[in-house]
C-alpha cells in the first residue's frame, strides 16, 4: 500500500498536468512514483528538469547502469525495477545489468564510472583523491565526473523519495536481494 498516494490527474493544477503530460509523452505513461511526487508541483518540476538536463551528459546505457547501481546500493526496489526495465529497453544485456548492481561492467570505462558513482554514494560525497584519479585514468573528464555526481544525486533523491512513498510497482519487480 502506497504511503503517498498518486495524484488524481483530473484534480491537479495546470502546471502539474503539463508536467505529467510531458512525462507521458516522453515515456508512454506516468510511473506511480512520479504521480506520487506530483503531490508537490515544485518537487516534480525540479526532478523532471534535472533528469532532462542530465540526459544530455552521459550515454543512455551508462545513465541507466548508474541508476541501477545506486538503487541497488540504496535498496530501492521500485527504482531498481524501473531502471532495469529501462536498461533492457535500451538493449543492455542481463549480465551487464547484474554487473552494474555491484558496480561492474565489461566495459572498462563504464566499470570505472560505476565504481566511482558507488564510491560517491557510499561515502556521501566524501571520496578520496585516489577515487578521482582512478576515474580520470579511465578516460573520464572533469565534466564527466561532474555529470556522474549529478546522476548519483538525482538517483539518491528518487531512491529516497520512492522508499518513503512506497508507490505500487508499475514495472516488473526486481528484488534488491536477487539477481536481475
Amino acid at each position: 500500500m502506497p504511503r503517498i498516494s498518486p495524484v488524481n490527474e483530473n484534480a491537479v493544477s495546470q502546471g502539474t498536468r503539463d508536467l505529467l503530460d510531458a512525462i507521458r509523452s516522453a515515456y508512454g505513461s506516468v510511473p506511480n512514483g512520479l504521480r506520487a511526487m506530483a503531490r508537490s508541483e515544485a518537487v516534480l518540476r525540479g526532478a523532471v528538469e534535472l533528469s532532462s538536463s542530465l540526459s544530455e551528459t552521459l550515454p543512455d546505457p551508462l545513465s541507466e547502469l548508474i541508476a541501477i547501481a545506486i538503487a541497488q546500493q540504496n535498496r530501492c526496489g521500485y527504482c531498481l525495477s524501473a531502471h532495469v526495465a529501462a536498461a533492457r529497453a535500451l538493449g543492455v544485456r542481463r549480465d551487464e545489468i547484474n554487473r552494474a548492481r555491484t558496480g561492474g561492467s565489461v566495459d572498462e570505462g563504464f566499470a570505472a564510472a560505476l565504481a566511482f558513482a558507488r564510491a560517491v554514494n557510499d561515502a556521501r560525497g566524501g571520496i578520496t583523491d585516489d577515487d578521482i584519479e582512478r576515474v580520470r585514468r579511465a578516460g573520464w573528464s572533469d565534466a564527466d565526473i561532474v555529470a556522474i555526481v549529478g546522476h548519483v544525486g538525482m538517483n539518491v533523491f528518487t531512491n529516497y523519495f520512492n522508499r518513503v512513498a512506497q508507490p505500487a510497482f508499475d514495472f516488473p519487480p526486481v528484488d534488491v536481494a536477487e539477481a536481475a
